[in-house]
């Protein structure tokens, strides 16, 4: 109650009054400061998001031509950690390439050798999932599954700890069998945005809310006199 009566309105037998100039007033001060708000939390969630980095893979070949990947991560402090690909052949007309992932795409998108098929990049680096190799025996489909997490590196579903992992080297008989990763409800950052939008003009909202379904202003105790 104190707090409405310090907006400008005043609240008796259920009726709300108010200075219409004094209301206005302080909402379009409460406007800027719920813009001003929003605007330091946006930047803080954006230096919050990019603070570790993006995944960094490069996919090239080893010294005898076979596949393998390089995975590094700032933030983690990976560093050209190696998978290797026994057996496998790169595409046709194939040049190494680094790809960094730090911008979502749809499920299913290509990379050299498979799939991207599985993403949450909220806040970097975020877990990414590609499925290398993929052929398809008597009715499944065989493949490698690379995940890339902050918590460790998933390979064939197996985890190794990032302070652990070491070169690794796979081969077709390892491959993973099971079902895809599937699609996991991720809030997009436009969401996150709305929600700090919605409670940062809360404040804003009230006020007017007030101000327009009050019912009738309570009269002026020396005008009611005269």
């Amino acid at each position: 109650m104190i707090w409405i009566e310090s907006c400008g309105l005043k609240v008796e037998s259920g009726r709300v009054s108010s200075d219409r100039s004094q209301v206005l007033k302080f909402a379009a001060a409460m406007f800027a400061v719920a813009l001003a708000g929003y605007v330091m939390l946006y930047m803080l969630d954006d230096a919050t998001r990019h603070r570790q980095g993006a995944w960094e893979v490069q996919f090239t070949t080893n010294t005898v031509g076979e596949p393998a990947l390089r995975i590094g991560q700032t933030g983690l402090v990976v560093s050209n950690l190696v998978i290797e690909f026994a057996g496998e052949r790169v595409p046709e007309g194939f040049k190494p390439v680094t790809r960094q992932f730090d911008r979502p795409e749809t499920n299913g998108a290509p990379v050299p050798f498979g799939r991207w098929i599985y993403h949450d990049l909220m806040y970097m680096p975020g877990v990414i999932t590609l499925e290398l190799f993929a052929d398809v025996a008597a009715g499944k489909t065989n493949r490698h599954e690379i995940e890339l997490s902050s918590r460790t590196l998933v390979v064939n579903r197996e985890e190794h700890l990032w302070t652990e992992a070491g070169p690794l080297r796979l081969s077709g008989t390892n491959k993973f069998s099971g079902r895809s990763p599937g699609t996991k409800s991720v809030p997009s950052r436009r969401d996150i945005q709305w929600v700090l939008m919605f409670v940062a003009l809360f404040p804003v909202m009230f006020i007017l809310f007030l101000y327009f379904t009050r019912r009738k202003p309570i009269p002026d105790p020396e005008s009611a006199g005269s």
